[in-house]
């Protein structure tokens, strides 16, 4: 059972025009777990990494809020979705295709990582 969920691949088709239309709901998600987390961590938070970006509305949502938003997402059609969204709403991000267990960034890089609903497509648990 673990393989075969660690196989799936999230596989959301939306036009960008759909994406936008939750931008709003994104947006206001994001804010409130950025609030939570950063009461938790007990140093400024400038660095954010989210695994399992999809098409990249929680990175344009930190980037507003004035994050440096980094993502990583194993899908490449949201990868571009992303970046084409977040050039549309005049975000910086930086995303790029990859999994949690093959990131290229060393463990000290993000003041904080978001890792929400991606679990279950974890093939290495221990290397993630």
């Amino acid at each position: 059972m673990r393989t075969l969920l660690a196989e799936h691949c999230a596989q959301q088709h939306w036009t960008d025009e759909h994406a936008i239309a939750k931008f709003a709901g994104k947006e206001q998600w994001a804010g409130k777990i950025m609030a939570r987390l950063t009461q938790m961590i007990d140093r400024p938070v400038e660095r954010v990494i989210e695994i399992g970006s999809a098409q990249g509305l929680t990175l344009i949502a930190l980037n507003r809020m004035g994050y440096e938003a980094y993502g990583v997402e194993p899908w490449e059609p949201a990868v571009e979705q992303a970046q084409r969204l977040a050039d549309s709403m005049q975000a910086t991000i930086r995303i790029e295709r990859g999994t949690a267990e093959r990131m290229r960034y060393p463990d000290s890089f993000a003041d904080c990582v978001i890792a929400l609903s991606v679990m279950e497509h974890v093939k290495d648990l221990d290397g993630a």
